[in-house]
């Protein structure tokens, strides 16, 4: 199955070693060919082909993951120092300007029509390809540190592309992918009738991790411009009366 049956339980170790580093060296190889090449189609196929993998987090090495979110000397030419040089964020970039429109006015059916639809049923793999993108985006971004809110690397023109992109897929997946229940169910149409599917529940935790309050939190601090605020100054004028009504 591409959603191992004991993932819930197994979390990262429901994939072993050798399915690990055949997915880590095809996802390194497909990479570099694609972050190299001057094809605009190809680098929009690799998000809709490779970033639609459900659980790419998992079955790729961790230092795969950690390149692909740090500056690539290969994009330098053209591109500047800033984020663009980063292969996630570059490749987002072009993925999203083909849909710029669509994104502005919030038309959804082209945009789909570009990823996987039926090449693998929900009855075998619980994820719509819209949800594992989704998923994916979201483990990645937490680890990225142009977009993440962690370091001084923070790039606001990435973060605005990275957070757009996603305001864009929230509105595709599963309405109950962020419900508190333990289950959310999909129901796909089987022609005459619709069949009821029971998304993977290991998918639904990772979409969750955007979230996550320490990580909302960092990524406010980050937007908050202390000095037009100006909190101190306030707080300091606080009187008997500001505390009384903060009782």
């Amino acid at each position: 199955k591409v959603i191992p049956s004991n993932a819930e339980e197994m979390r990262e170790n429901c994939i072993n070693k050798n399915d690990r580093d055949r997915g880590n060296m095809i996802f390194c190889l497909t990479l570099r060919a694609v972050i190299t090449s001057s094809s605009s189609q190809l680098k929009k196929r690799f998000f809709a082909q490779v970033m639609t993998v459900p659980l790419l987090t998992w079955r790729v090495e961790s230092a795969s993951l950690t390149s692909f979110v740090q500056h690539d000397p290969s994009l330098q030419k053209g591109n500047g120092e800033g984020a663009r040089n980063v292969p996630m964020l570059h490749l987002l970039e072009v993925f999203a300007d083909s849909f710029a429109l669509e994104i502005t006015n919030g038309s959804s059916e082209s945009f789909l029509n570009t990823l996987p639809q039926s090449d693998i049923p929900l009855t075998i793999c619980p994820s719509p390809s819209v949800l594992s993108l989704f998923a994916n985006m979201v483990q990645i971004g937490y680890t990225c540190p142009f977009v993440n809110g962690r370091a001084q690397l923070f790039d606001f023109d990435a973060a605005a592309s990275y957070f757009n992109f996603m305001a864009l897929l929230s509105d595709l997946i599963p309405v109950t992918t962020f419900s508190s229940r333990q289950s959310s169910v999909e129901w796909i149409s089987d022609g005459s009738h619709l069949t009821p599917i029971v998304l993977s529940p290991v998918i639904l935790d990772q979409c969750k991790l955007i979230l996550l309050d320490s990580y909302v939190r960092m990524l406010f601090n980050c937007a908050i411009d202390v000095d037009d605020l100006n909190v101190d100054a306030i707080l300091s004028r606080k009187d008997s009366r500001d505390k009384k009504l903060e009782k």
